[in-house]
């Protein structure tokens, strides 16, 4: 729950300052009218939510010592050594 507040209240402040989505919802209103940019205002929302639960998850699957953790430490060590060998 803690990791949640965390996460929540980071994201609140980030939303906070105005960026892509703020002129979107902006434009949206000016040239179409409030119900159209509040159909944008939902499209945003709901696309924030489902990047929360894929953090949520990842966070989840890859705990220390997981098998998920350890088969991505390997790919990095492997992508590591790919990228070494290159430059070699």
């Amino acid at each position: 729950m803690e990791q949640f507040l965390i996460i929540a209240t980071v994201h609140f402040f980030a939303l906070l300052s105005p960026g892509p989505d703020f002129f979107l919802v902006a434009r949206t209103a000016i040239t179409s009218g409030w119900r159209t940019a509040s159909g944008a205002c939902a499209g945003i929302a709901l696309g924030n939510g489902v990047f929360i639960v894929a953090a949520f998850t990842g966070m989840t699957m890859l705990r220390a010592g997981s098998a998920g953790f350890i088969a991505v430490q390997l790919a990095g060590c492997g992508f590591l050594l790919y990228l070494g060998t290159l430059f070699l």
